[in-house]
């Protein structure tokens, strides 16, 4: 049976859909208001269906590569927030975090980004959940999601590549552990 391209390409963009509303619920971004929570919907699905944003992926073969996407694509998200909201680096690098989380995990989103090329550059996606877990090993000052800038996020990642390390797992599935009781306090 001869696959059909438009029905493997339609059940792609439904499953990013979905995924990017799974990974980013109304919970993720709380405090932050409604229009952060949609645009980082909308702008992540617009992009993620992109054929561009395949190929930008593919292309990715280090760390450095990877910072560089994410840093253009967190600048992106967070200049379309509007109002109070416009610059918030934190939500829009959260939101792009836990997009990527689910890419790793869901096996079709894996396959077809070819996420293994990237799996260890991904990050874990921070909140206050997360800097409390990083936190009960390192003193990081965290002073919220809507203050989280650059500096302060790399030296969260740093620590939990450290923890990861340790933990001898990827970075970004600290976050499934972070949430499990019996992790709490590595």
């Amino acid at each position: 049976m001869v696959q059909n391209h438009s029905n493997k390409t339609n059940l792609v963009e439904s499953i990013i859909e979905r995924a990017v509303k799974y990974s980013i619920g109304p919970t993720t971004l709380r405090g932050q208001g409604i229009g952060v929570y949609k645009k980082s919907i909308e702008t992540i699905i617009n992009i993620a269906k992109s054929p561009n944003f395949k190929t930008a992926i593919t292309e990715i073969d280090s760390d450095d590569k990877f910072q560089n996407f994410l840093n253009k694509e967190t600048n992106k998200l967070k200049n379309k927030y509007l109002g109070y909201a416009k610059g918030n680096y934190g939500a829009a690098r959260k939101s792009w975090n836990l997009f990527f989380e689910q890419l790793y995990f869901d096996r079709i989103l894996y396959e077809y980004f070819n996420i293994k090329k990237i799996e260890h550059y991904l990050e874990f996606p921070l909140d206050s959940k997360a800097a409390d877990f990083i936190n009960n090993s390192n003193k990081i000052e965290w002073k919220g999601i809507k203050h989280l800038d650059h500096n302060t996020s790399n030296k969260f990642q740093k620590a939990a590549s450290e923890i990861a390390k340790n933990e001898n797992i990827k970075r970004v599935e600290l976050d499934l552990i972070s949430w499990n009781s019996k992790y709490k306090k590595l």
